[in-house]
């Protein structure tokens, strides 16, 4: 069973939450001081994969994909979350989803690059 959890985006500051957040009704908050401020934020799941370098993949994230034979660049794709009732199905606006739920079944295979808030143009290079 995989590890449910949660990162925020705060679309006014343009920056990932660092503090412990709660969300309600779709709704984030923080506590500053003794108040609980409602944010303006994106939330992305945990996909309960790790790349290569044993960092977490989250939606969002912008994974390389590495050839088997001599470990050259393969795609870009983006990571991209349905959940059904059985399993996590990954899929991707780049590449079909078949391919990118086999390369994410693949740890060795797919390193984070970045993700579509940090480097919204990163796909294009």
């Amino acid at each position: 069973m995989r590890e449910i959890k949660f990162r925020a985006w705060d679309k006014d500051l343009k920056g990932w939450i660092a503090e412990k957040f709660w969300v309600s009704d779709g709704v984030v908050w923080i506590r500053r001081g003794d108040m609980l401020v409602k944010l303006e934020a994106e939330l992305v799941q945990f996909t309960g994969l790790l790349d290569k370098n044993g960092q977490e993949i989250y939606e969002g994230d912008i994974c390389q994909s590495y050839t088997f034979l001599n470990n050259m660049p393969l795609t870009k794709f983006i990571v991209e979350m349905k959940v059904s009732r059985q399993n996590v199905v990954m899929h991707t606006d780049v590449i079909e989803s078949q391919i990118s739920q086999y390369l994410l079944s693949l740890p060795d295979r797919v390193e984070i690059i970045g993700n579509i808030y940090d480097n919204p143009d990163l796909l294009n290079q």
